[in-house]
Formats: structure tokens, C-alpha cells, sequence
């Protein structure tokens, strides 16, 4: 019976894509399947990221875990922090011994704030101990952790995020005050851009130091704001000067090269010049990616799909920005017999090979 039922399963593992292709509708492995689809689950609820995690978690363990992390890790894997969030929240509720060993490697691989996933589960006291013992650490420290950047402040805007303060502070058993001040001196000692931007102390920023993510957000600012404009142009311009680009993806620098080199939705071309202080810091950006070739010889070549079903989003970024920049950094960064080429996939699939002055111009 098990054969038979085994046959029917597999006459019936089989959909469509959005293209009309037969694909596959499961790996029939429960953690392949939370590998290949937990990072593509951001519009779906909370039931079923759960569910897909439980059903791994229960086929090994070991490897749900890993997978998990894998699946946050902002800098080495995919940085997906609401299935991560949510999937650590359930995990403290049903299998709190589990997770109260991990409870370390969240801040580790993801953020500070993760930990607040904690928050009204029965992990809620560790999470909050992890927090006081680095707290103390980073006060005694001239480099402190990025706790305080991540740490709720009771003045922000969100309501949540007020909640979250004001709990903190109680369980740090500090006052308003000591809470406020605490935070104060610790993000000066971090020297966090966002400060240094809300205090008006632009001249102090230091481009080259500054997080992936931030500098990706803020670099429109940095070439707009008078009292520092000279000093980016400068920085952009210089091609000694290097920027951190270890926590970002290919496929965001390609989504700014698109906006900056495309005008509209029919992608006609825009004339920036060379010199664009914009230009230069997209091409920097792409140049200090993380390298995940690590020397290695790329025996292949990127096929990347190109159709009409690629543009579309529901975010900011495209799945065609992820396929371009997959493509063009296969073909740019890894050596072997097929380097500086790549084949499209969509009507008419042609080779193509990666020419241009600089990055965006590619």
C-alpha cells in the first residue's frame, strides 16, 4: 500500500509556475522545502511559517536549526528577519531548552532586537539577562557592541516601540533618566550615523565606517546636505577609499543602478555623467560586495530569466534586479573558461557579454 500510495503522491507532485512551466510542488523533504521556500514566505501569515518550520524542525532538528539561522544571517545568508522572528517565538513556547541554548547566536547572526521576539513567551527573563549582562559589558568597554543602537528608546514614535522601551528600562531597573542617559552614551561611543545625522554633526561622519545598510539608505543625503556634500564628492571620487558592503546583497546595489540609470517603466536609458557622485558611490558599493567565490573556478555560466513575469514586485526591489545581479556578478567576479558572459532567458535567449565603462553602465 505504502508503494502504491508513494506512486500516487509522486503523479501528483506537480503545478505550474506563474509562466505556465511544470515545476515541482514540494522536494517531498519538509527541511529542503523551508531551505528553498523560507525565504520567499514574507506575505504569508504566521500559521503557515510556522507550520513549515515545525514540520522541518520535527524531520531533523539539527538542520531546522541551522537552516533558520541560515535563513536570518544577515551577512552569509538571506536575512529574512520576520520568518526568523517568527519561527524563534513559536520555538521559545514549545521547546524552550532548545532555543535557551541558541538564545546567544541571535544577536549573533541577526540583531539586537531580535531578542524582542522574546517578549511574552517563556524565554521573556533570558532574553531580557542577555541584554543586561552586555549592557554591562559595553559600558566598561571603549568599543562597545551594537546593543544601544537596537535597544527601544521610550521617545520613539511608534507605540510599540515606547512599550518595548519602557519594559526594558523596568526590568534594567533603571530610571528614565539613567535609561535615557545609558542609551546617550553608549550610541556617542558607538558613533552611530543616525545620531551624528540628528545632531547636525555631519562633518563627523566617516563614509568608509559607516554600516551597509545605512550607507546604501543615506548616501542621497550625504550628496545633498551643503555641510558635507564637498567631503562625499571627495570620498566617491577617490578611488583609494573603500566602503562596508559585507552586510548587502548584489541584487540591492543593481536595484540602485536601475533607478539611477533607467528612467521609467519602458527602461529608457538616463544620461548621468561618469563623474556623478551617485554613480561612483553605487559603482563603490558593488566593488566591496562580500566575496562569495572565495578564488574559486566557476566552471558555468549564468542563465539569467529575463521575461516580463520578473518585473513584477511586492517590494521595492524586483526579482529581475535578483537575477541581473546574480548573473552579472557570476560573470564579473568568477574566473573560468565562460567569465564576463551570461546567456538571458526570456523569448529570444541570447549570450551576452558584461561590457561597460563601470558597473552601472553594465
Amino acid at each position: 500500500m505504502s508503494e502504491f500510495l508513494n506512486a500516487l503522491k509522486d503523479e501528483t507532485n506537480y503545478t505550474l509556475t506563474e509562466n505556465g512551466a511544470t515545476t515541482h510542488k514540494t522536494t517531498k523533504s519538509d527541511l529542503y522545502d523551508m531551505f528553498s521556500l523560507g525565504g520567499a514566505m514574507r506575505s504569508r501569515p504566521d500559521e503557515d511559517v510556522i507550520l513549515m518550520f515545525r514540520k522541518a524542525f520535527a524531520e531533523n532538528p539539527v538542520y531546522a536549526l541551522k537552516c533558520l539561522f541560515y535563513l536570518r544571517d544577515a551577512r552569509g545568508g538571506q536575512g529574512e528577519r520576520r520568518f526568523f522572528k517568527v519561527c524563534i517565538k513559536d520555538l521559545a513556547n514549545t521547546n524552550p531548552d532548545v532555543m535557551k541554548r541558541n538564545l546567544e547566536y541571535v544577536p549573533e547572526f541577526g540583531r539586537w532586537d531580535d531578542l524582542y521576539a522574546f517578549f511574552g513567551t517563556k524565554l521573556e527573563k533570558d532574553a531580557f539577562d542577555v541584554f543586561r549582562n552586555q549592557l554591562a559589558l559595553d559600558l566598561d568597554s571603549k568599543t562597545p557592541s551594537l546593543l544601544a543602537k537596537w535597544l527601544k528608546s521610550e521617545n520613539a514614535s511608534s507605540r510599540e516601540a515606547k512599550y518595548l522601551g519602557n519594559k526594558t528600562r523596568l526590568y534594567l531597573n533603571m530610571t528614565h533618566r539613567q535609561y535615557r542617559k545609558t542609551l546617550s552614551i553608549l550610541r556617542e561611543r558607538i558613533n552611530i550615523v543616525e545620531r551624528l545625522m540628528s545632531e547636525n554633526k555631519w562633518d563627523e561622519i566617516e563614509f568608509d565606517k559607516i554600516p551597509s545598510k545605512a550607507g546604501l539608505i543615506y548616501k542621497n543625503a550625504f550628496a545633498r546636505r551643503d555641510i558635507i556634500k564637498k567631503k562625499y564628492e571627495a570620498f566617491a571620487k577617490d578611488e583609494a577609499t573603500t566602503v562596508n558592503a559585507k552586510a548587502l546583497y548584489p541584487y540591492e546595489v543593481v536595484h540602485q543602478a536601475c533607478n539611477l540609470m533607467e528612467e521609467g517603466w519602458h527602461y529608457r536609458s538616463r544620461n548621468v555623467a561618469l563623474d556623478d557622485t551617485n554613480r561612483l558611490m553605487i559603482n563603490k558599493y558593488w566593488d566591496n560586495l562580500a566575496d562569495y567565490i572565495n578564488g574559486a573556478v566557476f566552471n558555468g555560466m549564468a542563465v539569467v530569466d529575463t521575461s516580463a513575469s520578473m518585473t513584477s514586485s511586492c517590494g521595492s526591489a524586483t526579482p529581475l534586479d535578483v537575477a541581473i545581479s546574480l548573473g552579472l556578478y557570476c560573470a564579473e567576479k568568477a574566473p573560468g573558461p565562460f567569465a564576463g558572459h551570461y546567456i538571458s532567458f526570456s523569448s529570444r535567449p541570447q549570450l551576452i557579454e558584461t561590457k561597460g565603462v563601470d558597473f552601472c553602465d553594465k
